[in-house]
């Protein structure tokens, strides 16, 4: 799959994403399988497609190469690695700021 498909699939879940209720960790766990699954790509290449459309974990929105700045600019949006540690995948996409 590609580098599009991968958008368009962040695109519909990130509407899905942001009315779903329930623990996000959970939910975003599921949306990350479901990526994987969906796009037929290793998570290591599900990985790069994120990083390359700078995909925010928090609230499933693409920024870019300016996600790092608005991760610092908006310290609530930043996922704590000790939470993230649950969950292969969330745990598996964090990145480090500094």
């Amino acid at each position: 799959m590609s580098l599009e498909g991968f958008k368009e699939y962040v695109e519909i879940a990130r509407r899905e994403f942001s009315q779903t209720k329930g623990p996000r960790l959970v939910i975003l766990e599921t949306y990350l399988e479901k990526a994987k699954e969906m796009l037929n790509v290793s998570k290591r290449k599900l990985k790069d497609f994120a990083k390359e459309c700078g995909l925010c974990l928090a609230n499933f929105t693409l920024y870019g190469k300016g996600l790092r700045h608005f991760l610092k600019k908006h310290r609530s949006q930043t996922i704590s690695r000790n939470k993230a540690k649950q969950f292969e995948f969330v745990k598996f996409f964090l990145i480090k700021l500094y």
